[in-house]
């Protein structure tokens, strides 16, 4: 119904005007709901010693291990230190998008059959990924760094598993870059490719490499993966492992020769391609835990802890 004032606007009562205010009041619920929606988006972390490390740092807020976590909690997160931590995998990493110093080192993490990817931590500067000797600390094959425009440090000191770099196309934006990837003595620095976009310059140091530093046994390669062979654990049977007199180790491949290392990186003892298709006695090897380096006939690697009892 239309009323007249006295300038002759029309005023509209009644129930239009309810019905008004009621689609109003209905509007404003669905904005406060898609709101808070927005506002409570959750990440995935499937690894639940991962999550029990955020709660213990104070980052997932509610304090419960139920594989996810508020992305509002580690969005602003600037460091993360998991060393020690024993996690597993770290899925959920790519929403710390403001992280800028991560320490993986001594953390458990396993990534063999998969690369760690890291190239959505656009604002990372340095990262730490250490192992303290024992390969079982610490089990990464391949760091993908491909989108680290901001990348200053990376420490992997000891990182048996360790054979691939990627770098390719963080590399360009780079400025100045330290690279640490020594191992325990020179038995143990073998080569690890680093990919890159210029693997001419980066080998000389010049171009965008000239403020670069690279420490440890390394090759630069503008394809990694035509230039490392693979060798996982999973194609490798060593029995009995503790073991107190002989060992048994079979292969899917051809072994051309392993050496034992104490976790100091002294040689114990080197077995030959012939040595190693019988059983091996170690019972003259002091009790302890060993390093079994082995080389296969493609000159790919792999060490593997050995229990001597």
């Amino acid at each position: 119904m239309c009323f007249y004032n006295s300038s002759r606007f029309c005023i509209f009562r009644g129930k239009s005007t309810k019905k008004s205010l009621n689609a109003s009041k209905i509007i404003f619920i669905i904005l406060l709901c898609v709101s808070c929606c927005l506002n409570a988006q959750t990440t995935s972390i499937p690894d639940a010693n991962f999550e029990q490390a955020l709660i213990d740092k104070g980052i997932d807020s509610d304090n419960t291990i139920n594989g996810m976590v508020l992305t509002s909690d580690i969005s602003g997160v600037t460091s993360l230190n998991l060393s020690t931590d024993y996690v597993d995998k770290i899925t959920g990493i790519e929403d710390f998008t403001s992280l800028k110093v991560l320490n993986l080192s001594d953390s458990g993490i396993h990534y063999v059959n998969e690369p760690l990817d890291l190239s959505s931590l656009q604002n990372l500067e340095e990262l730490y990924i250490n192992s303290g000797g024992d390969h079982i600390t610490l089990s990464v094959y391949e760091i993908v760094l491909t989108n680290n425009p901001n990348l200053e440090l990376i420490y992997a000191y000891d990182n048996w598993y360790l054979r691939q770099i990627d770098l390719k196309g963080s590399d360009v934006n780079i400025d100045e870059l330290e690279l640490h990837i020594q191992k325990y003595g020179e038995a143990f620095d073998d080569e690890i490719c680093i990919q890159v976009t210029n693997a001419n310059d980066a080998q000389n140091l010049q171009g965008d490499y000239v403020n670069w530093t690279v420490t440890g046994g390394h090759n630069f390669s503008e394809n990694c993966n035509l230039s490392v062979d693979k060798f996982s654990e999973e194609s490798v049977k060593i029995y009995p492992n503790p073991v107190q007199g002989y060992v048994t180790i079979q292969a899917q491949s051809n072994l051309q020769k392993a050496s034992l290392y104490s976790l100091q990186g002294k040689k114990t003892a080197s077995f030959s391609a012939e040595e190693l298709k019988k059983e091996i006695d170690l019972s003259p090897i002091n009790s302890g835990v060993y390093l079994l380096r082995i080389v296969d006939e493609n000159g790919a690697i792999l060490t593997i802890k050995l229990i001597k009892k």
